[in-house]
């Protein structure tokens, strides 16, 4: 079973929230609970350790890491806005 919480929205957001859940023919709670948890999805696994205890090499590996294509694609498309 899903938790359920109540949240402040800033001005407008539930607006645009409706007007994008009735765009994509989705109930608001189950449009605003997917984009929510899209946006967390990049974070991981968050019982991981922290990067502070990471090892050295462990520290290089995610410095060297590329995010997917479609990722970076969809990444720069947003900052353009």
């Amino acid at each position: 079973m899903a938790d359920r919480i109540t949240l402040d929205l800033p001005p407008g957001v539930l607006q645009r929230a409706r007007l994008l859940a009735i765009r994509a023919g989705r109930p608001i709670g189950d449009y605003l609970a997917e984009t929510l948890r899209d946006a967390l999805e990049p974070f991981g696994d968050l019982d991981e350790a922290s990067p502070e205890a990471w090892t050295d090499q462990e520290a290089l590996d995610a410095a060297d890491s590329r995010m997917p294509e479609a990722e970076d694609w969809r990444l720069s498309e947003l900052l353009q806005r």
